[in-house]
């Protein structure tokens, strides 16, 4: 019977809520300029994300063509 008891996972907590949000921000999130970053952020982090692929397979072309 003790084994079944120990079989019991301790009850897990929810994680802590960070501290609300001045309402002043919270307004400004929603607000159409928030969205424009964010699409400018992801659009960015694409272009990165791609020019480095670019980047890593022009490496590995030059690696190769140098062997030959």
């Amino acid at each position: 019977m003790s084994d079944l008891g120990m079989d019991k996972s301790p009850p897990q907590h929810p994680p802590p809520h960070p501290p609300p949000l001045p309402p002043k921000l919270q307004k400004h999130q929603q607000g159409p300029f928030y969205i424009l970053i964010q699409g400018l952020q992801a659009i960015l982090s694409y272009i990165t994300g791609f020019i480095l692929i670019q980047k890593a397979t022009n490496d590995n072309l030059n690696l190769t063509t140098q062997t030959f």
